[in-house]
């Protein structure tokens, strides 16, 4: 049996060997003109290599190779660009792999050692529609900011991460030598990262879209630092750009926001964080403080503190609700609503800001703008049909809500709304489909003169609109949390609504913005009730895109076959995707036998069938590591058959 498994597998690998099959699969950006390789082409397998994967450097690459793929400047910049003008931007890919693209630019005085960047504009699917098969050439144009000053040498730097290893990424990099002729002065861009390796980015699969699982592309999945935005500056502070360069940058953080010279954090010192908040004002409300002994819910009006604990009862909570529905752990607040919600209109789980720490607010609010952010996620909110309001100053000045899929205006599909006309909702004037056990990072610009209120959705416009508050005069609020509306007729789950809030923040965030801070995959994996996107597919069966392959369990759990033998098809031939499986794909082994999936290095043969199991290990070809299950054993042999008789 061993013998004949070890010849079904060399015969496998001999075919995929001689099957044409795109074997580089790499890309690179073209226009403008990129710096030469080694060799000085501007074009050429060195250019389209990756430089990175998840595992590291790679290729023989260095350890800043991400900055500009260890190639050398030109002389003097290529390319000329102009200040709020688009410019023209190319990349060619031989083979489109899924993944999106990103630009960011430098002004560091030394182009050949371009160490802080900031990003100045995202593309979601990499020019793709479907963001999976990004064509053979895109052309798009980029929008050079009118912000950004003059500049004789600058650096811009693209960036592609390829997704179709589904356990591992692929990073690609160019960098173009570019001048810049702007009329703007002295700006300061935030925030500002300085890059080596993938240290900017998500250090794990999980944290990049899902790009055969639905995930379109879309800007919810977008990584990496925040498009950047801009203030004025005085030459020579910290991180101003003007037509004499980057003013040096004396922090030590990768990602740095830097409006403030003494940057601070909403989580205490030493706590890990990837969110920074330089403050405005003297109020801090994060929530790590509360996950450390500070009592959250004894916080009363007419207070000098940062937060008003309200509850069910329409005002201060008392110490109950820290026992029944608020949760604090590391930076973040967990809301838990029970099924003593269902059927109430309201149901009252929020916290009342108090901005100036119970102060008016005129007296620390000095700027003609005032920007707050947070980042939240839910869940179980799709299981039931009650609307929630999440932020509001008094209940006439609704500005941001969720509307689950099942409220009688939910159109089948879980969204942010903002500024609702009433508490039902009749109506609103924006909204936002997001999806669940997602992080989403929001900032909220108010105008105090005017009680205007600008809404963004990670770094993206969402809404404008106004609120009937005397901002300056206020000494508490807005509110946020939970403020249900249940209108509907569904029973409320066991498991409850959840809504996490994190990285609270008066002033300019930095970073990586929402932090992820929270409950772990796993956690919300196992607390997740059915038809949340964490759960398991309550249908039996389940498709392989691109594949025209299915597999079907029947009663007995054992999997079916279906679909004819063709080595190019991804999972193995003739045979479907089993339910243990979440999904498969592509990726590359290093001998005929092989024993794991992995990037490629060069000496791979490309390809064999990949899957990506549930609980999140990979194994090549067949599971038989995976568990002793019924199922499994029953799919181990079906394979072994369906390899026989496809390759025999």
């Amino acid at each position: 049996m061993t013998t004949m498994a070890t010849s079904s597998r060399s015969v496998i690998c001999c075919l995929l060997i001689l099957a044409p099959s795109g074997v580089l699969g790499h890309g690179q950006l073209t226009v403008p003109l990129v710096r030469g390789d080694s060799q000085g082409r501007r074009e050429s397998y060195e250019q389209r290599a990756p430089v990175f994967t998840l595992g590291g450097n790679r290729g023989g690459y260095s350890a800043t190779s991400m900055r500009c793929h260890d190639f050398s400047p030109d002389d003097s910049p290529q390319t000329t660009l102009k200040a709020g003008e688009t410019f023209e931007a190319t990349w060619t890919m031989e083979a489109g792999h899924p993944g999106d693209c990103y630009f960011y630019l430098s002004y560091d005085a030394d182009p050949s050692n371009a160490v802080n960047f900031f990003k100045i504009a995202a593309i979601p699917g990499c020019g793709a529609p479907d963001g999976l098969n990004i064509p053979a050439s895109v052309t798009t144009t980029v929008l050079l900011p009118p912000e950004v000053p003059a500049c004789d040498h600058c650096v811009l730097r693209w960036e592609w991460t390829a997704h179709q290893q589904v356990v591992d990424i692929e990073f690609y990099v160019q960098c173009a030598d570019v001048k810049i002729t702007s009329t703007a002065g002295p700006t300061l861009p935030s925030p500002i990262t300085a890059i080596a390796g993938i240290e900017h980015l998500p250090q794990d699969a999980s944290g990049y879209r899902k790009v055969y699982n639905g995930q379109g592309p879309e800007e919810q999945y977008l990584i990496g630092p925040a498009v950047a935005t801009y203030s004025i500056c005085s030459i020579g502070a910290p991180g101003c750009i003007s037509d004499i360069g980057l003013a040096p940058i004396t922090q030590s953080t990768s990602q740095v926001s830097l409006e403030s010279t003494e940057p601070q954090t909403t989580t205490p010192s030493g706590a890990a964080t990837e969110c920074n908040c330089n403050p405005d004002t003297e109020w801090n409300g994060g929530f790590a403080q509360y996950a450390l002994g500070a009592d959250f819910c004894s916080q009363n009006f007419g207070g000098a503190n940062p937060w008003i604990s309200g509850g069910s009862n329409g005002g201060f909570s008392g110490a109950a609700a820290c026992v029944t529905e608020y949760t604090f752990q590391e930076n973040y607040w967990q809301i838990l609503v029970g099924e003593d919600a269902l059927g109430k209109a309201p149901h009252r789980a929020f916290a009342y800001a108090q901005f100036c720490n119970g102060k008016a607010y005129s007296e620390c609010w000095t700027s003609e703008k005032v920007t707050f952010s947070f980042s939240l996620m839910v869940q179980g909110l799709s299981l039931i049909g009650a609307y929630v309001k999440v932020l509001f100053w008094t209940d006439a000045g609704n500005i941001l809500g969720l509307l689950p899929p099942s409220h009688p205006k939910g159109d089948g599909k879980l969204r942010l709304i903002t500024f609702m006309t009433d508490d039902y909702p009749n109506s609103w004037t924006g909204e936002k489909e997001i999806q669940e056990s997602v992080w989403y990072h929001i900032q909220v610009v108010f105008t105090p003169a005017t009680g205007g209120v600008a809404l963004q959705v990670d770094s993206q416009a969402l809404d404008t609109g106004n609120v009937p508050v005397n901002m300056l005069a206020a000494t508490n609020g807005p509110q946020i949390g939970v403020y249900s509306f249940d209108y509907a007729t569904q029973s409320w789950p066991a498991e409850g609504l959840k809504l996490y809030l994190s990285d609270a923040c008066i002033g300019a965030a930095a970073g990586t913005c929402p932090s992820g801070k929270g409950p772990s995959v796993t956690e919300l994996a196992s607390t997740s009730a059915a038809g949340t996107t964490l759960s398991a597919p309550s249908s039996t069966e389940v498709s392989v895109q691109g594949t025209g392959l299915a597999a079907s369990t029947t009663s007995t759990g054992t999997p079916s076959i279906r679909g004819s033998p063709d080595s190019s098809n991804c999972p193995l031939p003739g045979a479907g995707l089993p339910s243990f499986v979440s999904e498969c794909y592509c990726g590359f082994v290093t001998s005929s036998d092989g024993d794991g999936c992995g990037p490629d290095d060069g000496t791979a043969c490309w390809c064999r069938c990949c899957c990506h199991y549930r609980e999140g290990t990979c194994r090549y070809r067949e599971p038989e590591t995976f568990d002793s299950s019924p199922t499994l054993a029953a799919w181990n042999v079906v394979m072994f058959v369906v390899v026989l008789r496809g390759f025999a």
